[in-house]
């Protein structure tokens, strides 16, 4: 019996198996009404809890740990996880040592920081960090972290599956993201005296030439990293990057060490991923960056995303998809996806009516990210709570253990009170059809179009820049590398249903004869540019959208790929001022599409003026080239071209691309389709409607259904499903929201539905208005007519 995965399958006791978590924080709710909490949690339909465990209040005062609330009931770690277990439902454990989750000091204890003033960090200019992050390999830090362990994991240890209920122990939380986000890199003197090892380690007797300071007394290395110059700072960014990833791996397996010697040695060990801002994942790259190496590859180690986003319709479901699949890039070959803060609010964290998310976001969300292969959903934060009072007097304003007041979790879909949200019933109806279909949807796997998104995980290697001194790669990297790639090139694709899968072009070689989806600024590290260049010399196609780039990541120059495409002379923009306004024109390749204000281009010249397709309006420079050399084929664009559907129809149909299925709702798209597969032959098609308005259309398959999406609903159409040993459901138009030996149940969406049966017993439906043709063990059951009123209808097996 045991917790492992296998080939991007979660497996409990060998069986794959997909899970939903509800986060559940304990120390939020009176003891007394757990159980109450507990009982709204499982009709959601969820297979267990999951809850951080905050350092803050289990070891308020030094060395004095209350598990059992003999200094407040919330604190009774023990009494929680015996009453999960009493309730048959999983756990997944959160004890940091940060948590965030709006605690105090992210959950560290406060006399952490007053009597190991060591452990807290000076950053640029030797100014201390302006937040509570600390340095996570100081060894008071590190030694405080283990002695907290080796009173928390053997209270979780106790439950540990197979004898017990929990799963996994995420180590830490959103590891990194407190400096990055306040541009405060932990330039501690253990920290740089560690770094300076670092150096030696990497670049032995080449390091004078890169460092001239190199040599100094160790305060002036120090002095020269925290005060940097513009002479070495491009090197010094590169080499502060990588050493952090390494320093953040180094801290998860410390931790991963303690907990395995106290007791936790066979769940696995989560990762959470951090990098959303704003409703978007456009940094989230950022977080992935930063963390991969702590977890890609290593045994029990799996990563978990933490994401919210704004909402899943036409301006932001692109988000969803690139998340998973870069997320999935990042992870080893079999390591399967998870998302271990899976956004289930409302939208309006203050509890002030200022957002109000649809209650289509959820349904939607699960749904993709179900289509994307994740195999563990924790639905954060499930129920909301009260952060109670401290003590002591700690003089910042309310002395409670959190930030966000007497209340928490306004957004939650159990409210503070223990009322549902508005979202409940759509989020509850899609975790049943979820656990209804988990026995095949656990083993299914994304199917793809033979295109490959490059992802190079050092240009977002970002998260600290220098103030005050040039930063030009930073902001370069910063406006090709993503948001308008995703929304002017991968959006596009995915409404005309073209998929791609995801590469980390850094650790993974290049699908052979894939056709690139390739970012691209000013500057590509010359591994990386040499990478495409082979791939593109072996007969790999590619669509490039930024620049072409010039430099490597430190400013050397490097143009490996543009001297392989035969690109000449390059020119930028000039702003000439705010009544310019820069055009671009469409010919040969492109066309038919109108003239296009653009404020930025790069523009080359070319031997052949046919392979041009867009040039600048005033000066003739083209700035989009369809190039032909040797077997290769690529289509560059250099403008912040828009998201045109139709022009990137014919580039996909110019580089050979077909999709696997597609529909012919031309005329306002807004559809987004997936197929998923596994060995058994079973196939799902996930459709999702992402407006308010219904839509009719013929879905192209390996056959043509006709589909009715309603406004803002979504369609898990199974293929080939078995129902049991003698009957299986060859499609169905319609959902198939339960079922089982004796019985379908089909969710009703548009006037009519189609379903095909394989069976040797007798199907039948008491439906005036379902009729069922029989051809030897083959069905055909067709509804012709919905009444106003119906909602679904059954179809017995006899």
């Amino acid at each position: 019996m045991s917790i492992t995965y296998h080939k991007k399958q979660f497996l409990i006791d060998g069986k794959p198996r997909l899970l939903l978590f509800a986060e559940f924080h304990y120390y939020r709710t009176s003891p007394d009404k757990w159980q109450e909490k507990i009982d709204l949690i499982k009709a959601s339909g969820v297979h267990g809890i999951a809850s951080y465990i905050p350092w803050l209040i289990h070891e308020y005062h030094e060395n004095d740990f209350d598990f059992e609330g003999r200094y407040h009931p919330e604190n009774n770690l023990i009494g929680f996880l015996d009453l999960i277990a009493q309730n048959d439902l999983y756990f997944i454990a959160r004890p940091g040592p940060f948590i965030m989750a709006e605690m105090k000091n992210d959950g560290i204890p406060f006399w952490v920081y007053e009597k190991y003033p060591d452990v807290v960090p000076v950053s640029w200019f030797n100014k201390p960090s302006t937040t509570v992050t600390l340095d996570y390999l100081a060894p008071d830090f590190l030694r405080l972290s283990k002695r907290y362990y080796s009173k928390v994991i053997p209270i979780i240890s106790k439950h540990q599956y197979p004898e017990g209920n929990t799963l996994a122990i995420q180590l830490d939380n959103e590891i990194g993201m407190l400096p990055w986000v306040s541009n405060n890199p932990d330039l501690t003197d253990n920290v740089l005296t560690d770094f300076y090892q670092y150096l030696v380690d990497t670049y032995d007797h080449h390091l004078g030439k890169r460092y001239s300071f190199i040599h100094t007394p160790m305060d002036d290395f120090i002095e020269h990293v925290r005060f940097p110059q513009q002479e070495y700072v491009h090197k010094l960014h590169q080499d502060l990057g990588q050493y952090n990833r390494i320093r953040y791996s180094r801290y998860v397996e410390y931790l991963a060490d303690y907990a395995t010697e106290y007791g936790f040695d066979k769940g696995l060990f989560v990762i959470n991923i951090h990098g959303c801002s704003a409703g978007r994942a456009v940094p989230y790259p950022i977080g992935i960056s930063q963390l991969y190496q702590s977890y890609r590859n290593k045994p029990r180690f799996i990563s978990g995303s933490d994401h919210y986003l704004r909402d899943v319709d036409v301006p932001h479901f692109t988000d969803a998809y690139i998340l998973n699949r870069l997320t999935e890039a990042s992870n080893g070959e079999d390591q399967p996806l998870t998302s271990l803060e899976f956004s289930a609010g409302d939208g309006d964290y203050g509890n002030s009516y200022s957002s109000r998310y649809k209650t289509s976001r959820i349904d939607f969300m699960t749904r993709m990210f179900v289509a994307l292969n994740n195999r563990i959903l924790n639905y954060y934060s499930f129920v909301g709570g009260r952060n109670y009072r401290l003590e002591d007097n700690l003089d910042d304003g309310n002395n409670r253990i959190a930030t966000t007041g007497e209340e928490h979790g306004f957004a939650a879909p159990i409210s503070p009170n223990g009322e549902k949200s508005y979202t409940w019933l759509r989020m509850q109806d899609v975790m049943h059809l979820v656990r209804a279909h988990e026995n095949h949807l656990a083993t299914q796997s994304l199917v793809d179009d033979g295109l490959e998104y490059v992802f190079d995980p050092d240009y977002f290697m970002t998260e600290y820049h220098t103030p005050n001194l040039d930063n030009e790669i930073f902001h370069n990297l910063e406006m090709h590398r993503s948001w308008d790639m995703w929304d002017n090139v991968l959006k596009p694709l995915l409404l005309l249903n073209y998929h791609f899968k995801a590469t980390n072009i850094k650790d993974d070689p290049l699908t052979p004869q894939s056709v690139l989806l390739v970012p691209s600024a000013r500057f590509m590290s010359q591994e990386s540019q040499q990478k495409i260049v082979n791939h593109l010399q072996q007969g790999g196609k590619m669509i490039l959208f930024g620049e072409v780039p010039q430099y490597d990541l430190e400013y050397n120059p490097c143009t490996l790929i543009q001297d392989y495409l035969e690109l000449k002379n390059p020119h930028y923009f000039e702003p000439k001022g705010y009544r310019f306004r820069p055009s671009i024109i469409a010919k040969n390749l492109a066309e038919g599409r109108a003239e296009l204000h653009r404020n930025y281009y790069q523009t080359f010249s070319v031997e052949n003026p046919s392979s041009v397709f867009f040039e600048v309006y005033h000066n003739h420079q083209a700035c989009g080239f369809h190039i032909k050399k040797d077997m290769s084929e690529s289509i560059v664009i250099t403008t912040r071209y828009r998201a045109d559907l139709e022009l990137y129809k014919r580039f996909m149909d110019t580089l050979g691309v077909s999709r696997h299925m597609h529909h012919d709702y031309e005329l306002y798209h807004g559809i987004f389709m997936a197929k998923t597969v596994n060995d058994d032959g079973v196939e799902y098609n996930h459709l999702l409607n992402l407006d308010d308005f219904d839509k009719s259309f013929t879905l192209h398959d390996d056959k043509e259904y006709p589909i009715v999406l309603e406004s803002g609903r979504a369609l898990l159409m199974a293929k080939n499903l078995p129902i049991s040993t003698d009957t299986t459901v060859l499609y169905s138009t319609n959902e198939l929201v339960s079922f089982d030996s004796n019985e379908i149940t089909i969710q009703l969406m548009g006037p009519s539905f189609t379903m095909e049966i394989e069976s040797t017993r007798n199907i039948i439906c008491d439906d005036p208005y379902v009729e069922i043709t029989k051809q030897g063990t083959h069905y055909v059951v067709h509804k012709q007519q919905r009444l106003y009123d119906e909602t679904v209808v059954k179809i017995q097996i006899q």
